[in-house]
């Protein structure tokens, strides 16, 4: 896992999330985690329906980035839905600026922004490097 995942799997919270559960920490988290993943990586916001069964459950966040996909929160769509049995359909790429339009998802990007660099610098001031931010 690399240290960026991990930051973000030792901030996610209830304070932090657009839906939350104890036993599924990561649920609730796309938007925000997706934009902070790009402040970190660069690249594009995609977005798309979760779809099981013909049904669309959800939409989730994800990037496309220099290093190909990275989606640090299906791994949460899988405990709540089941893994293998979800897909994403009328995926696009839409702009960050669209998802900080809502109060409530600034404040929470804001919050967990905040957490994810300070586990960052937590994590380089104790490991002395920084080329594992974001490789496993």
């Amino acid at each position: 896992m690399s240290w960026l995942e991990q930051a973000f799997w030792n901030s996610w919270s209830e304070e932090t999330a657009m839906g939350w559960s104890e036993e599924n920490p990561g649920w609730g988290h796309s938007e925000v985690t997706a934009m902070i993943v790009q402040d970190y990586m660069g690249g594009k916001l995609k977005q798309g329906h979760v779809v099981a069964d013909g049904v669309i459950l959800d939409i989730h966040c994800w990037n496309d980035t220099q290093y190909g996909e990275v989606d640090f929160t299906a791994a949460p769509i899988d405990i709540q839905y089941g893994a293998g049995i979800w897909y994403l359909k009328k995926v696009k790429t839409i702009d960050r600026e669209d998802l900080l339009k809502h109060t409530a998802i600034e404040k929470k990007y804001e919050i967990l922004s905040t957490r994810v660099s300070g586990y960052l610098t937590w994590k380089s001031q104790h490991e002395g490097r920084t080329e594992y931010l974001w490789k496993s």
